[in-house]
């Protein structure tokens, strides 16, 4: 291609590994015979002539720009120097001229060792070119850009060249083990942009990947852009690599950069009566192969950082409740960002020997900073109760380690055990530090607040915590609730606080109710009142004596 001698990035031939070493004082260029050979495919006009200026052959759209301009003529009466125009110096360089109808035309003259080639364009072309090439690259970048998903931005990389630009696209991404990602696209004729039914994708093991040429190359930080023709390009790609109409032409493979060197590479094909890629249409591929890293790039970190987020989030996510034989639970957990699982109320049932041993509270602050103070709650009592299980004694201890992390936020804390009695009820037995006061249904509807005082945990090295101790009987409910509750403030009624009043009475409500179905029907009351307003985290744990464990399966 005619690139090959005036583009400043290389651009090679599939058959050569490497680009040869020079001899001389340059690279020894072709003979004028395969010169034109080379350049017959060109859309371009494009007109070779010696050093005088007699013309050797005309290609592209030459003799439609220039009529009558044929081999064998002299060049100069076709062109001639536009009034106040640039002509080139040494007979190379860009110039302006004017036909002798008139009309203006821009020239891009290469010299080289005993010849000239022309390249011929109109002005106003040239701008309509330029436009074109600006308007396909601002619409990739934008959409490109508008999504972090990487299986939705590689299948774009892939069809937003066709048939624009090809009539097929392959994008592949390469792996860190030396295998490589792919997504190819093509169209019909006629059509538009490819339907999702026209791309397709796949992998190729490292093998493949080492023995296509072009590819391994690229991966291995060759910088240039490589012409490929049928047959050049690898055993796997051709089979994976959609043929246009025609069969396969003149092939591209451009690299496609990310932050840490070449990520992968483009390969867009033309069928095999279609013109090469001129030397405009390569740098606009090459500037959109920049535009694909880039998304690429951005894509890939955010999967990266969502995995790690997930790994997080579910260690922090309450764990499921267990299924015990004499103890129904049941609860509701609703963030205060609906975008998040996690958030700064948290509870915890473990089973114990003799009944259950469970953990509720509410750290200060919300989302993934209240969070992180959750998971270190969480753990930490995991890891006191090896030590000691009564609550308050426990509740005290974890005082102490919240306060030597040197942590600024604080928590509410509430922690208990129940275990089973003889008759069915449960003996409760309880420490908290500044958290809403448990309350316990009666089985006749009645609802009664369990007295519990004491200071934040993780706030001062002297707190004062309380504890109590009480039986759930069959038939009543005990029910933890966090503070965003009583505090959602209603949608439609200027802001005014569901409360502990209103709380009690959609309590008394639930007699009867099992424990799985309490806190979802609180939960619900309190989505209504808050009418889609904002809110802070709601949790609420509920346990009642019943309940029984599944059968395990047979066999």
């Amino acid at each position: 291609m005619l690139s090959d001698f005036t583009d400043a990035v290389p651009l090679r031939d599939a058959n050569s590994r490497r680009p040869p070493e020079p001899r001389g004082h340059g690279p020894r260029p072709p003979s004028w015979t395969a010169l034109a050979a080379a350049l017959d495919g060109v859309s371009e006009a494009v007109v070779i002539t010696d050093l005088g200026g007699l013309v050797r052959s005309l290609h592209g759209t030459a003799r439609d720009l220039l009529p009558g301009l044929e081999p064998g003529s002299d060049i100069a009466p076709f062109l001639t120097a536009a009034p106040g125009g640039d002509t080139p110096a040494q007979g190379a360089g860009r110039g302006r001229y004017r036909t002798p109808d008139g009309t203006a035309v821009s020239a891009r003259i290469t010299r080289l060792h005993d010849g000239m080639v022309w390249h011929l364009s109109r002005p106003e072309a040239e701008r309509d070119a330029c436009a074109l090439r600006m308007e396909f690259l601002n619409e990739a970048a934008r959409q490109l850009s508008a999504s972090l998903q990487l299986g939705r931005v590689t299948r774009l990389a892939a069809r937003l060249p066709v048939p624009r630009l090809a009539g097929a696209c392959c994008h592949v991404a390469l792996r860190p083990e030396g295998g490589a990602d792919w997504t190819c696209a093509s169209a019909a004729p006629g059509t538009g942009p490819p339907a999702l039914d026209t791309t397709t994708a796949g992998y190729w093991d490292a093998a493949a990947v080492a023995g296509t040429d072009w590819l391994s190359d690229l991966a291995g930080g060759y910088e240039g852009r490589i012409e490929l023709r049928p047959g050049d390009f690898g055993t796997e790609p051709e089979k994976v690599l959609p043929a246009p109409p025609g069969g396969l032409g003149p092939m591209l493979a451009v690299p496609v950069h990310g932050v840490t060197g070449t990520i992968g590479a483009l390969l867009f094909a033309r069928g095999s009566g279609d013109p090469g890629f001129t030397g405009a249409e390569t740098e606009v591929l090459t500037e959109y192969a920049e535009r694909v890293g880039i998304a690429v790039s951005a894509a890939t970190l955010y999967q990266e950082q969502s995995r790690t987020a997930d790994t997080l989030k579910s260690a922090l996510v309450p764990a499921p409740l267990p299924d015990l034989e004499g103890i129904g639970l049941g609860s509701a957990y609703r963030s205060a960002r609906e975008t998040d699982l996690i958030g700064g109320d948290y509870y915890e049932v473990a089973e114990a020997e003799d009944g259950i041993e469970f953990l509720f509270g509410d750290v200060s602050g919300k989302g993934i900073d209240a969070a992180v103070l959750t998971g270190m709650v969480r753990q930490s009592v995991r890891a006191l109760r090896l030590l000691e299980r009564r609550p308050l004694r426990l509740l005290e201890l974890l005082n102490e380690v919240l306060l030597r992390t040197g942590i600024e936020e604080f928590s509410t804390v509430v922690l208990g055990r129940a275990a089973r009695l003889g008759d069915g009820g449960l003996r409760v037995e309880m420490a908290a530090g500044g958290h809403p006061p448990p309350l316990l249904l009666r089985a006749d509807g009645t609802v009664e607040e369990i007295e519990l005082s004491g200071m934040f945990v993780g706030a001062i090295g002297d707190a004062v915590f309380d504890s109590v101790s009480f039986t759930v009987h069959p038939g009543e409910s005990l029910l933890l609730y966090s503070d965003g509750v009583t505090e959602a403030r209603s949608g439609l009624l200027d802001g005014e606080m569901f409360g502990e009043e209103r709380l009690a009475r959609l309590l008394a409500d639930c007699a009867g109710m099992p424990a799985a179905t309490v806190p979802e029907r609180i939960e619900q009351v309190v989505e209504e009142w808050l009418d889609d307003g904002p809110h802070d985290d709601i949790a609420v744990l509920a346990l009642q004596p019943g309940g029984s464990r599944p059968p395990s399966p047979a066999g």
